[in-house]
């Protein structure tokens, strides 16, 4: 199989260098081209025996000269080459031709993803609104063969709620706190947002602060093999919003549409080539008699109609049957299936984009033409699509149908929305803030920009409020921590108790993900460089057309809880879908092959 065409050594202004070269040394090093920068591994070359002697324990056994050298995701160290300049070479299989070969595939219904850094991006790149990329998007992959594409808003609303969540249930039993950690909820603001509880789940015991928010894979791998046991219990357990969205499409839409997770192909645009490695993780991934179990939930359909309604309660054991063997391609309740199949990087649908442009488009106009078809993305729980149609089982048929009239979703909506005044790596800082001002200190933060300050440098920056109701003297303070400088000067704070932060929205990328490795680079023959680019993705991001909604007015969230995750953030529902966990993860490379650390 051939590597994405995109693999290519770019200059990421990252702070770690040289952040082009991947630190496993085959060989001591790695080939570059210079004509074409592409990357090439060379094949290791067995020491001689007199000069070696005995293999010491634990040594890696270096297949003989010219034998091909296999690299598994596993041999990732969470380096530069594979945060920064991502070396997808790894992860060979998420790729723009998989893709397209799934799309052929008439035994799959493949589904698509997009997250609002990647919409932003293509935004930027083509001149458009927003709202204009995402239907544009859309419209190009439903002809391509698309069953559906959904943008990435309910499942980062999810998130948002659970992390503000598991950081209050940390705060409250930790020093200082209430000693409660289970209790306590988001008081309703003074715009009158519902209320929504805040507390962790008392199935397991808070861990300790500061928190550091996982959503950023290379983050979480460096964190797993670098740091192990000395940081993984500070990592939020709460997945990204791809992690979400994998855990729904894979459990809610196999049901409504009566087909195992295995007959569903879930794949995500996103800024990073890391969201990979993610997807790619073990603790991401599911089995039919799991999905089952998370559709069945507390399902209670309302069925609407005029004058009246009367309730439906949809069988487990049927939707579990449905998922098991309504659909092609099922597996068996042992086997585990990914949640999100294969991964593409914004610059990777831009490829795709260019090798097979929207009818009537030219491969130099592609969305900005007016031409190009635009259809609304989907709403979560679409109707079946037709080629699984006959498949569908009596319980998915119920669900489809009431979903295809909005009773138990509410159908796809007219604009896009999200937080504003956030950080454009998801506002995850900002929102637990807010949350926890209002939690902790009882205290409502006005709308607009919150007062961060930038520290050691742009991408370190510090945010704090006192907190009278907590005792003289208490205060709350929250970070950004972008780019790996920089993570490792917390981490050293952290490891010796020093640190002062009780939060840390922790990323790798320098400037977050709008940053990310898997954008788009400026367009040629504009005289635009990285960094303008970056502030037009950055505009695009916080367009007009983005209309601002704090995640407990999304209608979508309010009904997910209600029906199928416990009735608040932190249930034991929401953390059976929304949750992961992480472990220490051995290195497969012997150290001394790490040229560049």
């Amino acid at each position: 199989m051939e590597f994405s065409s995109t693999i290519r050594v770019a200059d990421l202004n990252d702070y770690i260098a040289p952040s082009q070269d991947c630190v496993v040394a085959l060989n001591g090093k790695l080939k570059t081209v210079e004509m074409t920068e592409e990357v090439q591994l060379q094949p290791r070359v067995r020491a001689s025996a007199a000069a070696a002697g005995a293999a010491p324990p634990g040594s890696l056994n270096a297949p003989a000269p010219g034998d091909p050298v296999k690299v598994s995701l596993h041999d990732c160290l969470a380096c530069s080459g594979c945060i920064t300049s991502a070396e997808t070479v790894l992860l060979q299989q998420q790729s723009g031709d998989e893709f397209l070969a799934k799309l052929a595939d008439p035994t799959l219904a493949v589904v698509v993803t997009v997250s609002p850094q990647s919409r932003a991006a293509l935004a930027a790149y083509f001149g458009l609104s927003p709202a204009a990329t995402l239907a544009r998007l859309a419209g190009w992959l439903k002809g391509l063969g698309a069953a559906a594409v959904w943008d990435l808003t309910t499942a980062r609303d999810l998130v948002l709620l659970e992390e503000a969540a598991e950081f209050v249930g940390r705060f409250r039993s930790g020093p200082g706190g209430s000693g409660n950690g289970a209790a306590g909820h988001l008081a309703a603001s003074s715009s009158g947002r519902p209320a929504a509880a805040v507390a962790g789940a008392v199935e397991e015991a808070p861990g300790p602060l500061p928190m550091m928010a996982s959503a950023c894979p290379g983050w979480v791998c460096y964190a797993e093999k670098t740091h192990g046991a000395k940081v993984i219990p500070y990592m939020s357990t709460t997945r990204s919003p791809q992690g979400a969205m994998g855990g729904l499409v894979k459990s809610l839409v196999a049901a409504a549409w009566g087909v195992s997770p295995a007959a569903l192909y879930h794949v995500t645009v996103m800024p990073c080539y890391d969201k990979k490695l993610e997807a790619s993780r073990d603790e991401l991934t599911t089995t039919s008699d799991e999905a089952a179990a998370v559709a069945a939930g507390s399902v209670a359909v309302a069925a609407a109609g005029a004058g009246g309604g009367s309730d439906m309660e949809v069988d487990g054991g049927e939707v579990a049957a449905a998922a098991q063997d309504g659909g092609v391609n099922g597996v068996s309740s042992s086997g585990r299936v990914a949640e999100v199949d294969c991964c593409l990087t914004t610059g990777e649908v831009l490829q795709l984009l260019q090798q097979r442009p929207p009818p009537g488009c030219s491969a130099q106009t592609l969305l900005a033409d007016p031409s190009a078809p635009s259809v609304a993305p989907d709403p979560l729980l679409p109707p079946p699509p037709a080629s699984l149609a006959t498949s569908v089982s009596s319980s998915g048929l119920a669900l489809a149908a009431t979903a295809a009239g909005g009773v138990l979703l509410p159908p796809s909506e007219d604009r896009l929305y999200g937080l504003r005044d956030a950080s454009s790596s998801g506002g995850y800082s900002d929102f637990v803030f807010r949350a926890a001002a209002r939690e902790l200190a009882g205290v409502e933060l006005p709308a607009g920009p919150l007062p961060w300050r930038a520290l050691r440098n742009a991408d370190f920056q510090e945010l704090t409020l006192e907190v009278p109701a907590l005792g003289p003297g208490q205060v709350l303070r929250f970070a950004r921590v972008y780019g790996f400088r920089n993570i490792q000067t917390l981490l050293r704070q952290v490891k010796m108790g020093r640190c002062a932060y009780q939060y840390v929205e922790v990323m790798a990328c320098p400037s977050g993900c709008l940053n990310g490795g898997g954008q788009p680079k400026p367009r040629p023959g504009l005289g635009a460089g990285p960094q303008q680019l970056l502030e037009q993705v950055e505009a695009a991001y916080a367009h007009e057309d983005v209309a601002a909604r704090w995640p407990t007015d999304n209608p979508a969230v309010a009904l997910l809880y209600s029906r199928w995750l416990g009735g608040r953030p932190g249930s034991a529902a929401a953390r059976r879908l929304l949750h992961t966990s992480y472990r220490e993860r051995e290195k497969t490379v012997n150290t001394a092959m790490v040229a560049n650390w």
